[in-house]
């Protein structure tokens, strides 16, 4: 496979030649270039997963029937020669099926397929059971990941979110990722989202259990195309500009970052906030250094690229055109900061400012559909006046936003935006609920 291309896009082509102090942003990418059919099997790294089930009373019934569901797709796409172990928790926690070769798929089917509902909810040990099971499999040479479904809060054994996602840190290190799912209203989104974030993984939300299949076919469908991991990205400023990352990436060292991961025919992308001192000459601003692990476990270091950006005078930079993706990502992570600050809005039960919040957002982003789809539904969830589920799909969307794989070739930013992605891969289509399931979600297995 070709090596992913690094590339800085600022914002206008120039910098003007003032007296104070310049602000601009500047677009990183990592696109890596779509592969043929069979080579993008090839490439797939081998899948150990580990589907970690709650059965607790709340799960009764319809929820857990298709959650049982969901685990069965799941396994339906894996390949004979990937791993898959099933664990059931409520107070207590069950490994139904350890850590196996799907094979047939048999006796992972019966596993599922056996679960019913108990107690309380020990979310902390049932996951903790699951990446045991796939600890000793894990190499650098396969992807290893929990995927933990859950609808209430952690409420026996340890529960304590800060703890919690300290040990999903250190699994991830260790090689054993974690992504989360979420179902209805009153499971804890911090704990699930900080879980995922600290686990390296996705996390996802279903407002009904039938939602849910969209999110698994999504990260089924980033797992199949998935080419670099432990993305690092390093920038090294020139003397006098200084340097922010506007996407909530985690900072690793005072100039690293983590970066999602890389997926075959997608852009891994961060929006930095640069400001050039007035004194600041030299045309070259910083300097960017990725690095990740490639499909082989073997780390990979890009050749650094530098962005240089002349001056000009007022009146030329004024002509200068505006990129429209960088104007494109601006404006999302813009919707992502707003949902942020509504959410804080509704915890205080402050609907009137929320409502505010989001029609001013609203006309913000008239020029772009999908956005606008987007707050709409944010504006729907305000009407309800429900707390519960503004929280989950304020917090959810975004994360969404700030964390989204972009399509190498250029997005529509076109009304009808859904129709030009339908042939997409799913983990590239964008919605405008992240709680609500696609029209055509998980209709068919992902073909391997």
């Amino acid at each position: 496979m070709s090596l992913p291309i690094l590339s800085l896009t600022p914002l206008r082509t120039a910098l003007p030649q003032t007296t104070h102090d310049v602000e601009t942003h500047v677009l990183l990418r990592v696109t890596v270039p779509e592969a043929n059919a069979n080579a993008a099997s090839s490439q797939r790294l081998p899948l150990h997963l580990s589907l970690v089930l709650d059965r607790s009373g709340s799960m009764s019934g319809a929820p857990l029937e298709q959650a049982k569901r969901c685990a069965q797709f799941i396994v339906s796409g894996l390949r004979p020669t990937d791993r898959c172990s099933v664990v059931a928790y409520d107070d207590e926690v069950t490994v139904l099926a350890p850590a196996q070769l799907v094979g047939d798929r048999k006796a992972l089917q019966h596993a599922i397929q056996s679960i019913h509902s108990g107690g309380s909810t020990d979310l902390h040990a049932g996951w903790l059971a699951g990446a045991t099971t796939l600890a000793p499999h894990t190499t650098p040479q396969v992807l290893s990941r929990v995927i933990l479904l859950s609808d209430g809060c952690a409420n026996h054994g340890l529960t304590d979110e800060a703890a919690i996602a300290r040990q999903c840190a250190q699994l991830a290190e260790a090689g054993v990722t974690t992504s989360t799912y979420g179902l209805g209203q009153g499971f804890n989104e911090s704990l699930m989202h900080a879980m995922a974030r600290a686990g390296q993984g996705k996390a996802y939300y279903g407002e009904t259990a039938d939602d849910l299949m969209g999110p698994f076919t999504e990260e089924l469908s980033l797992l199949d195309a998935l080419a670099g991991r432990k993305v690092q990205m390093t920038l090294n400023p020139a003397d006098g500009v200084q340097l922010q990352v506007l996407n909530h990436y985690e900072a690793t060292t005072p100039h690293s970052w983590r970066l999602p991961d890389l997926a075959r025919g997608a852009d891994t992308w961060a929006l930095l906030r640069v400001r050039v001192s007035a004194k600041t000459k030299a045309a070259a601003l910083f300097t960017a250094q990725l690095n990740y692990v490639d499909a082989q476990g073997e780390r990979v270091n890009l050749e650094p690229l530098t962005l240089s950006l002349p001056r000009v005078s007022e009146a030329l930079f004024a002509a200068l055109p505006a990129d429209d993706a960088v104007t494109a990502r601006t404006a999302e992570l813009g919707v992502a900061e707003v949902a942020q600050q509504t959410r804080l809005a509704i915890a205080q039960e402050d609907w009137p400012l929320a409502d505010r919040l989001l029609q001013q957002l609203r006309e913000q982003v008239a020029g772009y559909p999908w956005l606008s789809d987007v707050v709409a539904e944010l504006q729907s969830r305000a009407s309800q006046r429900d707390q519960q589920l503004f929280m989950k799909e304020a917090m959810y969307s975004a994360s969404m936003l700030h964390r989204r794989p972009v399509m190498s070739r250029n997005e529509s930013y076109a009304a009808d935006y859904e129709v030009a992605e339908s042939t997409a891969p799913a983990f590239l289509r964008r919605k405008a609920a992240q709680g609500k399931s696609q029209d055509d979600a998980g209709k068919q297995p992902i073909k391997r």
